[in-house]
């Protein structure tokens, strides 16, 4: 007896029947993928531009042009003057302490890292 209506089971749920609103339904979930996949890189490209922006800013105002200016003078200077001019100035290059900009350009591109990581792991779930 048992055995019989289990049987009766597996013919009855063996094949699932077609809706007759199959494709709507397809559709729909199609729709609803291609919205979420938009907004994906919506949210990438703002967040690119957010950082692109804040980059610009720092980089604007920490006078890189005047910076890469005394650089190049101070690089002339050194051809000129000889090896003992270029090590006391690479010296002072790399002794320089971190200024704000650089820690806010990196607070920057910590937060477009953690945004694309969200979105990667919302893509999975």
């Amino acid at each position: 007896m048992a055995d019989d209506f289990e049987r009766s089971l597996e013919r009855a749920f063996s094949a699932a029947p077609d809706f007759p609103d199959a494709a709507l339904f397809a559709a729909e979930v199609q729709t609803r993928l291609d919205r979420a996949q938009g907004l994906r890189r919506v949210v990438i490209g703002v967040t690119g531009g957010v950082g692109a922006a804040i980059a610009s800013m720092q980089l604007l105002s920490s006078n890189l042009g005047l910076r890469l200016e005394e650089g190049a003078a101070s690089l002339i200077r050194a051809a000129n003057g000889g090896a003992a001019v270029l090590d006391r100035d690479a010296a002072a290059l790399f002794a320089a302490p971190l200024q704000g900009e650089v820690l806010w350009l990196v607070a920057g591109l910590a937060a477009v890292a953690v945004t694309f990581a969200a979105t990667r792991f919302a893509d999975q779930v």
